[in-house]
């Protein structure tokens, strides 16, 4: 991912229509770090930009390259987690192990 901004947004429009609670608590803050935590955006085009970031720094080394201890939830909302484990084979969450 040498450019994002597409993902971005894709992901942005994905939250505003599939889970308004989840926009609303990155809008307000809630998933920033540090001293920034509950500093709200001042628009969508500061959080695009910071969504942005987070895919380019988690996607650096290409998407051929393991990361290890990333959650699947730092980039997809729970319906998006659902699809992917419904793609690979599982048919709900209770099937995924711990380990897995």
């Amino acid at each position: 991912f040498s450019d994002a901004t597409v993902p971005a947004v894709i992901a942005l429009d994905a939250m505003k229509v599939s889970s308004s609670n989840l926009y609303n608590g990155f809008f307000n803050g809630e998933y920033r770090q540090g001293s920034m935590k509950t500093v709200t955006y001042k628009d969508d085009d500061e959080l695009c930009k910071d969504i942005k970031a987070a895919l380019e720094a988690t996607f650096k080394n290409g998407f051929g390259t393991k990361t290890l201890n990333q959650p699947l939830n730092k980039h997809l909302t729970d319906w998006g987690i659902k699809q992917y484990l419904t793609e690979i084979g599982y048919t709900s969450f209770d099937d995924v192990k711990d380990c897995d």
